[in-house]
């Protein structure tokens, strides 16, 4: 491949015949590769990457591949079968994306790194084929769905009767009654989440954030168009819409606990989310060639947000080891 100054690519490729979008950018081609994989489901590490591109160690070290996932932002349409909205079905995506990365940059390996829902799609890949890859970072790892939900819940109820919001309150109070079998999940996440945003559960800091931000974020991203905002938006509902109950069913503590490759975990302590004592837990039980759990602890949900220096500092120290 023809060797350049600085390396960046916006690609739209086909994955198991449905089209999807991934960007590519690295100081060098000669680097390993990292395939990032965003959160949600129907996220985006895509739409807000921008705000580090050519400050980050991370770029001068590796070939960073963000990878808007079937049915998230850039990679939505509005054709796409729901009956595809899977995890099994995501799995073979991001198998399928590592084998063309592979052959396109001719490497041997990738290194994986997932936050959030995309926690839960990385340990399902490396469980898979685990040859494909060199080391597995779960970021705010995803361990059993429902009792990391059940405490989340209560903890952003905490924090509105702390802030004696009593709409909050009410509404929140209200998810404890919620009957998955009768209601759809975008009821209570946009309940839910919207309100530890607004009640400033996602930060350490505390910050008060607006519920819509990562696509106001995303208006600025130079990979992304105004109807890419759109599709982020409406790819978000849809993706966990057709999948959040399949999501809430994943406990990873009554799944494999062996693996053939290095596997680091990095959570936040404030994590209103993950619940870092399942994280631990699952650590503990976990049994590979070499791991490391990382606490942070000036963290929320998003340790790569909330301490980025810390974090890219870490990953390398981890992945170079």
């Amino acid at each position: 491949m023809e060797k350049k100054e600085f390396y960046k690519q916006l690609k739209k490729i086909n994955l198991n015949g449905a089209e999807q979008w991934i960007s590519i950018r690295s100081k060098s081609l000669d680097n390993p590769l990292l395939l990032f994989l965003h959160g949600g489901p129907g996220g985006s590490e895509m739409a807000t990457a921008y705000v580090h591109y050519r400050k980050s160690e991370l770029e001068n070290k590796f070939i960073i591949v963000d990878w808007d996932q079937r049915g998230s932002g850039k990679s939505y349409n509005k054709n796409i079968d729901s009956n595809t909205m899977t995890i099994k079905q995501l799995v073979n995506d991001g198998l399928e994306l590592t084998k063309l990365l592979l052959r396109e940059f001719n490497k041997s390996k990738i290194y994986l790194v997932g936050h959030s829902w995309g926690s839960i799609l990385g340990i399902k890949m490396i469980e898979k084929d685990p040859n494909l890859y060199f080391t597995y970072i779960g970021i705010s790892q995803l361990v059993n769905m429902r009792q990391s939900e059940e405490r989340s819940l209560c903890n952003a109820i905490d924090l509105a009767v702390a802030a004696k919001n009593k709409k909050a309150i009410q509404e929140l109070q209200s998810l404890k009654n919620f009957d998955a079998t009768q209601e759809n999940y975008l009821r209570y996440m946009d309940i839910q989440r919207s309100w530890l945003a607004k009640l400033g559960g996602l930060y350490y800091s505390g910050k008060k954030i607006h519920p819509n931000m990562l696509f106001i974020g995303a208006l600025f991203s130079p990979e992304y168009k105004l109807k890419d905002v759109a599709k982020l938006k409406n790819g978000l509902r849809f993706s966990v819409k057709n999948m959040w109950s399949e999501i809430m069913s994943v406990n990873l503590l009554n799944e494999k606990c062996e693996f053939s490759i290095p596997i680091f975990f990095i959570y936040g302590k404030a994590d209103n989310i993950s619940y870092p004592k399942l994280i631990e837990q699952y650590y503990d039980e976990l049994k590979s060639p070499r791991k490391e759990l990382v606490c942070f602890e000036q963290s929320g949900h998003s340790p790569h947000f909330d301490e980025w220096e810390k974090y890219e500092k870490t990953v390398i120290r981890l992945l170079e080891q």
